[in-house]
């Protein structure tokens, strides 16, 4: 990992934040050397292990040669903060077009992004990397219709085993059920098989899994399962059949398909990227017209965030997933209704560590 020497505020003036990244805030800056706009992750490392930051910046670094993931632009060192700059996506994400429009994308919409996450996943899964982490706020927009793949502090070399024992990575309600079993004292030996699984392609599904939950909360506006607490959906994923759409019958029957092969329970069981490949066209100018529809709500948006000044700039669009490190207690002993709420948890200590963007659970006592 090679780190400038120049100070990065003799870089780059910040110019707003953006919202929460993984491992730390991430702000809109712009280079005091040729006028171009990044963003800056801010890292605080002081009395931190720094290995799984620097995976990030040497995995991110290196995947410079696509066009559908955010570019890396340096990384740089502020006292205790280490900052990576990365490019800027002026359209912002899926989740801000959701979140702005109030309403569920079209079919052809969210038929335009698969294809073009697809195309990514291709490209992530022959670096040997997975994202662990697909879920509209890490799906960037470009005004011409590009879609990039963002924030990898959670993704993993497949080689680097020891990143995958016992820990669960990715957001809950995205998460794949082979990851949220790991956290669940009935699946206790089937995370022991997990970690040790050398096969590449049963690990890299788990972000076909992701793609799926992602269609859906782009068709329902939200994830599957969102009004449940998320330590209780952990087991629901795990336990439960796969989720699908709050009304199927405004979905067509290929759309229908797609997204029952990305949730099928058993990874071995989905398609790999490579095979979803011909299901559907990589049609930027659908995703051009999307984000020539929101960009001014956008923008309209940033202008009335800045006109409220810093003191009052608490909405990011980014769900910011905060958990307070400290003791969870809850165990299933039965099996759970559609709401979660069967009545079958009882208290066991485990404790639940906010990890970039996912969670890490430790200490399962069974």
């Amino acid at each position: 990992m090679e780190v400038h020497k120049e100070d990065p505020e003799e870089v780059f003036e910040m110019l707003e934040k953006l919202g929460e990244g993984s491992f730390g805030v991430v702000c809109k800056c712009r280079s005091k050397k040729d006028n171009k706009i990044y963003a800056v992750k801010v890292i605080e490392v002081e009395g931190e292990d720094d290995s799984a930051i620097r995976r990030e910046i040497d995995i991110f670094s290196s995947l410079c040669d696509s066009d559908l993931v955010v570019r890396y632009g340096g990384c740089y060192r502020k006292g205790n903060n280490l900052l990576i700059a990365m490019e800027y996506c002026d359209a912002g994400s899926v989740q801000d077009v959701i979140k702005i429009r109030k309403r569920q994308l079209t079919e052809d919409q969210i038929a335009a992004i698969c294809a073009q996450v697809v195309h990514a996943l291709v490209y992530l899964h022959s670096k040997h990397v997975m994202h662990r982490d697909i879920k509209s706020g890490n799906i960037l927009l470009t005004e011409s219709g590009t879609v990039k793949l963002a924030d990898f502090g959670v993704s993993a070399k497949l080689q680097n085993t020891m990143a995958k024992k016992n820990t669960v990575i990715g957001s809950p309600y995205w998460m794949a059920p082979e990851y949220a079993a790991a956290a669940t004292a009935a699946a206790a030996a089937t995370q022991r098989i997990i970690s040790s699984k050398a096969d590449e392609g049963y690990d890299m599904r788990a972000d076909i899994w992701s793609l799926g939950i992602t269609a859906i909360e782009m068709a329902d506006t939200e994830p599957p399962r969102y009004d449940i607490h998320y330590a209780r959906v952990i087991f629901i994923i795990a336990q439960k059949p796969p989720p699908t759409f709050k009304n199927e019958k405004e979905w067509s029957a290929q759309f229908l398909d797609f997204t029952a092969k990305c949730l099928q329970k058993d990874p071995k069981d989905r398609p790999t990227a490579k095979e979803l490949l011909s299901r559907g066209m990589q049609n930027k100018a659908i995703v051009a017209r999307l984000v020539g529809e929101t960009l001014p709500l956008l923008e309209k948006y940033r202008r009335e965030k800045a006109a409220r000044g810093p003191e009052e700039q608490t909405d990011t669009f980014e769900d910011s997933d905060t958990i307070v490190r400290g003791m969870a207690t809850v165990e299933i002993r039965g099996g759970l209704d559609e709401t979660g709420n069967s009545g079958t948890f009882v208290e066991t200590d485990f404790e639940v560590d906010k990890s970039g963007k996912g969670y890490k659970f430790t200490n399962l006592k069974v």
